[in-house]
């Protein structure tokens, strides 16, 4: 199974955002667990990240930018070739 870490600000009320792109992960990638702020969130983060790669599939620090639809592609990618 692959399991997906999403780490996003708390503070700046990210979690719609969190949930629109679970709900998208989920649909597009079944047997896939998508998991929250596991630690401390940084402010201002929404970083994206897989456990068995352990390569940043988003970072928003990075980019100073949410995903958009086709960055979602990207990682929907990168997720089917770690399954």
């Amino acid at each position: 199974m692959v399991k997906v870490h999403v780490e996003y600000c708390t503070s700046c009320s990210y979690q719609d955002k969190y949930a629109n792109i679970k709900q998208v992960l989920e649909e597009r990638i079944p047997g896939i667990e998508v998991v929250a702020n596991e630690k401390p969130s940084r402010k201002c983060s929404f970083e994206i990240t897989c456990d068995k790669s352990r390569i940043p599939l988003f970072s928003k620090l990075a980019t100073n930018k949410f995903p958009t639809n086709e960055d979602l592609e990207k990682i929907i990618v990168q997720l089917q070739q770690t399954k």
